[in-house]
Formats: structure tokens, sequence, C-alpha cells
């Protein structure tokens, strides 16, 4: 017989903040008696300090940017408080659900919840390339190994945190913001020290296109909302919605800014370079360089966890019947693979490819769950949401409006686009030059709103679409399916 999503033999999970032990619940609930901790543990979670930032924030001298720095820091002032925002009020479904963000999709997709959290699966795969990418440079640059040692040593230590699960991941970070605060702060004063002067290169129409993109980059990297309950779910269902916004937020607002601005001030130094030997060169190398290498290596080892934690339980979320561990190491398997592409080729033109390519879908998926709490949250009980997560994902409702709504946002959001690809196609196939990024290279001059445009298209449409259907939820049916286990 089919056994239910969350039933993988995997229901076993931390009890209490502190423990070490391998975690094997996987998109599983956890019950009210399983929960614990503050939502004041969330403000370690999420204090992100990584290469990917700081290249972010290095993009803005790129030619296809070149803003100066008040613009710079409106730009990723404006991208982390949207970012830090939703990603906080994204969190506070973990405690009132008790399940992984992709898995509550099933409320407002139905039997079709295998799309967006197979989407998310793809998407942190690609995140997870690109810190490896800057892992693996940081510890060649720091000990003289062969890139490939150096992503080989990068993975081995994130996958020993990422087995061992939430807990784990919780204590690793919350010991990692003291090590980044001092290793950044080190770095910080290095750069400060070379008075980076950055020149704005562009002017008029294309310095709104410049600014525009500069936002979606910055936000791109900003959009945690898709695994924010991965890291809330154990807390108790009575924790205070605003106190988890509020953690979430800050958290991740201050340390984004921090670092994307020092990336910022670091790339007139850098000339275009998106590699770990730049930054070393910049700092003048020896001890300081040693310094700086040390908290990008931690800063990527330490999102490589978060990325491949939160791949695994979308998996799971995406009906792949396997434990959560084994498809971390999948996941990480061929994010090793991505990474050495994106090593063999321009890697700032494929960096923001990629950051943008594997973000775009997010936003009309954010507006559809949104839309669903709005209209259908408050009838939600315990017992309901705990059939529909238990059952197999092939016995819930079809509900195609929301599947509907993603691919209608998905794709009238694409002419607003602004990506590499987006010219390679319209290149080679004239006639769809107008989908792939037509309005962003025709009147926006490389400007990018596709997050906007997706957003309020999914969510119209999906608002439109549940009104038409009426006001049953998607997945309600599953309420009163018998779910049979093996034994």
């Amino acid at each position: 017989m089919q056994q239910p999503t969350g039933s993988l033999r995997e229901e076993r999970g931390p009890t209490r903040s502190g423990e070490v032990s391998i975690e094997l619940r996987g998109v599983g609930q956890v019950g009210a008696d399983a929960r614990y901790g503050t939502a004041g543990r969330l403000l370690s979670m999420w204090v992100k300090m990584n290469p990917s930032m700081f290249f972010v924030g290095a993009l803005v001298g790129a030619p296809f940017i070149g803003l100066g720095l008040g613009p710079a820091i409106l730009a990723i002032v404006i991208a982390n408080v949207m970012g830090a925002t939703i990603t906080g009020v994204f969190a506070t479904f973990g405690p009132r659900t008790g399940v992984p963000q992709l898995q509550q999709s099933r409320l407002s997709f139905g039997r079709f919840a295998w799309l967006p959290a197979s989407l998310q699966w793809v998407t942190q795969i690609g995140f997870e390339a690109l810190t490896l990418l800057f892992v693996a440079e940081a510890l060649s640059v720091l000990f003289n190994v062969p890139f490939y040692v150096g992503a080989v040593v990068g993975l081995v230590c994130m996958g020993v945190i990422s087995l061992l699960g939430y807990e784990v991941i919780h204590s690793f970070q919350k010991v990692m913001v003291v090590v980044f605060f001092i290793l950044f702060a080190a770095l910080t004063v290095a750069i400060l020290g070379k008075g980076p002067h950055l020149v704005q290169t562009s002017h008029g129409g294309a310095a709104v296109g410049g600014f525009l993109l500069f936002v979606a980059i910055a936000l791109g990297i900003a959009l945690f909302c898709t695994s924010a309950s991965d890291y809330s779910r154990y807390l108790p269902e009575s924790t205070s919605s605003l106190k988890v916004v509020f953690a979430v937020a800050i958290s991740l607002f201050v340390s984004m800014t921090w670092i994307e601005l020092l990336g910022v001030l670091a790339s007139s130094m850098l000339r275009g370079s998106s590699t770990m030997q730049g930054v070393y060169n910049v700092v003048g190398g020896g001890a300081v360089g040693a310094v700086a290498m040390i908290a990008m290596a931690l800063g990527a080892i330490s999102i490589m966890v978060l990325t491949d934690y939160s791949g695994a339980l979308a998996a799971q979320a995406a009906g792949v019947h396997l434990l959560r561990p084994i498809i971390t190491v999948i996941s990480a398997l061929i994010a090793f693979g991505v990474a050495v592409w994106l090593y063999s080729g321009n890697v700032s033109g494929r960096f923001e490819d990629v950051l943008l390519l594997i973000s775009y879908w997010v936003t009309p998926w954010a507006a559809i769950v949104l839309v669903y709490w709005v209209r259908e949250g408050g009838a939600l009980s315990r017992e309901r949401m705990t059939s529909i997560f238990s059952a197999p994902l092939g016995s819930l409702q079809s509900g195609v409006a929301a599947p509907v709504a993603l691919v209608v946002g998905f794709l009238a959001a694409l002419p607003f686009s602004d990506t590499g690809l987006d010219a390679t196609i319209s290149g080679a196939i004239p006639g769809l030059g107008w989908l792939f990024g037509g309005v962003s290279r025709g009147f926006l001059q490389g400007g990018d709103l596709d997050f906007y445009v997706g957003f309020v298209v999914a969510g119209g449409v999906y608002w439109l679409l549940r009104a038409i259907e009426g006001s049953r939820v998607p997945a309600e049916e599953s309420s009163n399916v018998e779910v049979t286990t093996t034994r």
C-alpha cells in the first residue's frame, strides 16, 4: 500500500535546544508535545553573512549596472526590507502548521504541491552550487589546493551538519554568529582602510535600468521565504507571530545589508573580479587576506547547510520517498556538478543569471500562498491540517487554481526580466524575443521588474479563480481521506 508523505520511518526529531542527534523527521508534522524553543533563537538562525551576499554588492560596479554609492545603498535597503519582511511573515507559518514550508503548499496547491516543491529543490541546488563555488575558491587561495579539492572539503563540512538536521543547524548558526561578527568586522576595517571610491558609470535611463536590475539581484538572494518555516516548525504553536517576524526580519536585514554594502565598497577595487583571489588581493593578502578567506569559506559553508537541508525537505514534499539524509547527499552531488560548470566560464555573468533564473518563480508562489492564508487561513483547524499533511499526495483534491496562477504569473513576468539567457533565446528565436525580456530591453534599458509583475499577476489570478471556484479549500477533501500505512 502507498505510504503517506511524512511517514518514511523518520518521525524521530530533536526534543530540546542543544540536542545532538540525527534528525530523521522529514516533512512529517511536529506534534504539539514535541514543540520547544522561543522566537529568540531565530535571531541567530537568520544571520546571513557569506560571499554570495558580498559579490551581489560587488556587482554594482559592473558595466550593466554602474551605480554610484547613494543609489547602490538605496537599492540594497529596498531589496532587503522586502526580502527580510516577507521571509519573516512566512516563518510564522512554521509554528502554525508544524511542517516545512513547501509541505504547506498542499493547502493551496492540493495534489499539485509537487510543482512548487520541485522548483524549490532545483532552486536550493542552484544556491548550493553558487556558494560551493566560493568556498572552494576560498580554500584554494588559503591552502593552495586545487579548486576541486576545496569543493570536496566544503561538501564534507556542509554534509556533516546538514545530515544531523534541525537542532544541530540551529546550534551551529548560534556559534557562527560570533565568528562571523569577528571575521567580517576585520574584513570591513581592511576594506575601509583602502579608501574605496565608487564612481557611477551609468546615467539617465541606463542608470534607472541599472538600479532596477540591482534591486532585483539583491532581492533574488534575499527571498528565503521558500524555506522560512523549515527552521521555525518546532516552535510551540503559541509562539508570538510578531516576535517571529521581528527576529527573522531584523537578522536578515542587518546581516545582508552589512555584507552587501561591503561588496559595494570593494567593487571599485575588485574591477569586475568575482573571485576569492580578487578579495585576497584587495585586502592586501597576508594575515588579513587569510582572515578574509576564512570568513568567506565559513560563510559559504553556513549557507550551504541551509540550502542542502531545505532542498531535501522540498524533495520529500514533491513526493520523493527517500529519507532526508539520503536526499541531502544526492543534492550535494548535483550541486558539485553545477559548481564545476559555473567555475568553467564567466563567473560574474553566470552568477547573475543563475541567481535570477532560479528565483523568478518565488514571488508568484509567495503571492498564491499569501492569498490563500488571507482567504482560508482562519478556517484551518489543527485536525484539518494534520489530515492534509499526512495524506498521500495523490489523494488530495486537484486544486487547479494555484498551478494555473503560478504558470500565468511566471509567464506574464518574463518580458520584464533581464538575464543573459533572455538575449540568447531572443537571438536564436526572434519570434520569442518579446517574451524573454522584451519589455526590459525595449523600455527599461535592462531594468528587471519580473519579481513584482509575477507577484501581482499570480496573486490576482489565484484570487479570481478561487472566487470562481467558491470558498472550498483545495485540499479539503483530504480531511476525509483514510490514511493507510504499511505495517
